[in-house]
């Protein structure tokens, strides 16, 4: 971290303090390759610190934290800012914003329209300085058009499911439901996810879809059956970053469509995501690697709808884009819902399954930490997720 003239040995007591300063779990002689998308984010941020830079940019570094990391990051920030080091703070969340931030500067198309002292601005205004998308007045207009009393029948039921990093967990998530899956970084969800889609094998427990048990699966037949999981971690497991955008969109398909029609068929797949989704880009044959933050996550949904999927698992779906990108992919959730997909929402944003989620279940520490069907709220997942003694069920 410190430069060819440092040795691992004498970096090693800086960065075990600011570990401890910080507050957070990291094994420190473990290969950066093999952490999970939260603890390279951890690294990110360690990284920079322990330059003791006199500028510090931290771009998105909250976006796989934990709001306990978040708080220890930022109380180590103001102490950084009290030392005299200038810090770039760059987030879509407002909230961090407000509690972080003196002044605001807005980019939109790489030109700055606002900027000046944050408290000169309401969060309506810098919203629509960002992306031109007026802020709703208040959660419930997230809602409309879509109504409780639609959820149908259970899409995918769960009993008692153990595997890699998680046990004894069940749920079930009915056709047209949001439900939220919440927890802290560790607290498997992911490990569960991955576990349903057929990526890490089950040791115990069943999982029925549509009424008949799936003993046996793989991510090809869960696919084909309409169960499709969409993974935290875009750039690494859910997208061709050097493939064109149409192979990418089509990718889950491939073994549906003749070879002969494929080039055209793919073409047209995206072409039709495109115009539904705004998908930014020069066109169906460039490389997803080229594309912002937010366009990708587009693709990659668009992977995934092109599946037809009856219950869809998200994971993290609004992880690092931009607050234009985010409302977009929060109107996409809604939409799908109101047409009868069973969502599983898995987000360590807590606000993000306050707006979405019809009921949310608790992951903590691994198990289920409890279920919240109605008054959910930011706190009250925070409470569950963190593993209070007080009321493991509301």
């Amino acid at each position: 971290c410190l430069g060819l003239a440092a040795s691992p040995r004498a970096i090693r007591p800086r960065v075990e303090q600011l570990v401890a300063e910080l507050s957070v779990s990291l094994d420190l002689d473990v290969q950066a390759a093999v952490l999970e998308i939260a603890e390279r984010q951890i690294v990110e941020i360690l990284r920079g610190l322990v330059r003791d830079a006199r500028v510090l940019i931290l771009d998105e570094p909250t976006s796989a934290l934990t709001p306990f990391e978040t708080s220890a990051l930022f109380q180590r920030v103001r102490k950084l800012q009290s030392q005299g080091v200038g810090i770039f703070f760059i987030s879509h969340k407002l909230r961090e914003i407000r509690e972080i931030c003196g002044t605001i500067s807005v980019l939109r198309d790489g030109v700055v329209v606002l900027s000046g002292p944050l408290d000169s601005y309401s969060d309506a205004e810098i919203i629509d300085a960002m992306s031109r998308v007026q802020i709703a007045e208040d959660a419930d207009k997230n809602r409309v058009g879509r109504k409780v009393s639609q959820i149908g029948k259970p899409r995918l039921s769960v009993r008692d499911l153990c595997g890699e990093g998680f046990r004894d967990i069940s749920l079930e998530v009915r056709a047209g439901e949001i439900l939220g899956l919440a927890g802290v970084v560790g607290a498997g969800r992911t490990e569960f996810a991955e576990t349903l889609f057929g990526l890490r094998p089950q040791t115990a427990g069943s999982v029925v879809f549509d009424g008949a048990e799936l003993k046996k699966r793989s991510p090809r037949k869960c696919i084909d059956l309409g169960l499709v999981y969409l993974p935290e971690d875009r750039q690494q497991h859910g997208l061709f970053l050097e493939a064109p955008l149409s192979w990418n969109v089509s990718s889950y398909l491939v073994h549906r469509l003749p070879f002969f029609l494929r080039p055209g068929a793919e073409r047209k797949v995206f072409d039709g995501f495109r115009a539904s989704m705004g998908i930014k880009c020069t066109g169906a044959d460039q490389e997803a690697r080229g594309l912002s933050g937010g366009n990708q996550q587009k693709v990659l949904l668009a992977k995934c709808l092109s599946a037809r999927p009856k219950v869809l698992i998200l994971d993290e779906p609004t992880r690092g884009v931009d607050v234009a990108a985010r409302n977009d992919i929060y109107d996409l959730i809604r939409r799908l819902a109101a047409d009868g997909v069973a969502i599983i929402l898995i987000s360590s944003d807590f606000d993000e399954i306050e707006q979405l989620a019809d009921r949310v279940e608790i992951m903590a520490f691994g198990q289920s930490g409890g279920t919240l069907t109605d008054q959910i709220s930011v706190d009250a997942i925070a409470r569950l997720a963190f593993g209070a003694s007080e009321g493991r069920h509301a």
